[in-house]
């Protein structure tokens, strides 16, 4: 009764490491299936890490504890696989009864275990060898998963570090537009005048393209999730909340935005927060805290309109930008809450009047504030490396 046990057991603990593996290495899509190990990892995972990560009061403490969770599960996940494998090749010669070159008092499933581990990392000691066919075949089959799976390494974590790098490269690049910490608000002060429209809307169109890329490696490889950004003020998701404000408003505007390319870039970041959404299982749940209270909407018209963006007059705007933010605020503050990031506010705390203009550099652009001047940061900068 323990041969066959262990022979069901090893091959099902196979079959479930190999198409783990496989489907999220290999496959450029998400797989859904009864039980994924990755799956079970990241949901199981991040709860715990995010938990623990809560307890730290200082922000840079927290978000770096927390960004070590993205790259820390990829190497965790490589190593389950590994194990899955190196016990399921072990349950195999155990229930189909290898012989072997050692004496059988001294056999056993830790033996088997050892046999495993040195033939899947291919170190070939040669001290314990089976002696029958069958034993021999799980041998070769063993070195053979052993080198491909070594070969998936090599080319998998090139390929999301690749991925990484794109991700982030639209970040900064978005940030250089829409201030730091980013906002909508910033944006369109900058680009929201009449003679700043053919700019606006290629700023726009080169965010429809980052938030498709960000779509296709982020569903693809989910972990890419939890790959944090570099620095405190940075994120996908506030990157990716900052286009959805802005082409909100654009889309409420008076005639002059480009509101064709701001439609096209709205609907392909909801289709981006709705995707990643769904794949990580967050439900949108009720809104506690309102990002727009309805006293701040007057004050946001009227900061626009100084900047030459007018909004249509009336509630009508207020009311078409209010079903424009049901369609993803519920998701992006559910995401919010999963990832644990702040998202960008609709004003920000304080607004720079001298912010106006496509070519104007402000303080808050280099990560100063406002009584801070570059030769400081390089000074503070030479400090934290010493």
């Amino acid at each position: 009764m323990i041969a066959p046990l262990s022979i069901a057991v090893g091959f099902l603990l196979l079959n479930i490491a190999l198409w783990d593996a496989f489907s999220t290495v290999v496959l450029s899509r998400t797989v859904g299936t009864i039980f994924r190990p990755a799956h079970v990892f990241d949901r199981v995972g991040w709860p715990l890490w995010r938990f623990v990560g809560s307890w730290y009061r200082d922000r840079r403490a927290r978000l770096s504890f927390l960004s070590a969770f993205g790259p820390l599960s990829v190497f965790l996940l490589l190593g389950l696989w590994a194990v899955m494998i190196i016990v399921a090749f072990a349950l195999l010669h155990f229930g189909l009864r290898t012989q072997l070159n050692v004496p059988s008092s001294q056999g056993g499933i830790g033996l088997f275990l050892y046999l495993s581990g040195t033939t899947f990392f291919t170190i070939g000691l040669g001290d314990v060898v089976p002696l029958n066919a069958l034993g021999r075949v799980l041998i070769v089959a063993e070195v053979g998963t052993g080198l491909i799976f070594l070969g998936m390494i090599i080319g998998y974590l090139p390929m999301l570090d690749q991925a990484y790098t794109q991700r982030e490269v639209g970040v900064q690049l978005l940030e250089s537009r829409a201030g730091s910490p980013q906002s909508a608000l910033r944006l369109l002060r900058r680009f929201g005048r009449s003679e700043s429209a053919d700019v606006l809307a290629t700023v726009l169109q080169e965010a429809e393209r980052w938030a498709a890329e960000l779509s296709q490696s982020h569903i693809a490889h989910p972990m890419l999730v939890y790959y944090r950004s570099q620095h405190l003020d940075q994120s996908w998701l506030i990157s990716l909340t900052t286009l959805l404000d802005s082409c909100a408003l654009l889309i409420v505007s008076r005639d002059g935005a480009p509101t064709r390319q701001a439609r096209a870039t709205f609907r392909m970041a909801v289709r981006v927060a709705t995707d990643l959404a769904r794949i990580f299982g967050v439900a949108p749940g009720p809104i506690v805290s309102e990002r727009l209270p309805l006293g701040d909407f007057p004050r946001l018209c009227a900061i626009l309109e100084s900047s030459g963006l007018s909004l249509q007059a009336g509630t009508e705007a207020e009311a078409r930008l209010k079903k424009l933010r049901g369609l993803y605020e519920p998701v992006v503050l559910a995401l919010a809450t999963w990832l644990l990031v702040p998202l960008p506010e609709w004003i920000p705390t304080v607004v720079d009047e001298e912010e106006d203009g496509a070519d104007l550099l402000t303080s808050a652009d280099l990560g100063l504030s406002s009584a801070e001047t570059v030769p400081q940061l390089h000074g503070r900068s030479t400090q934290a490396s010493a």
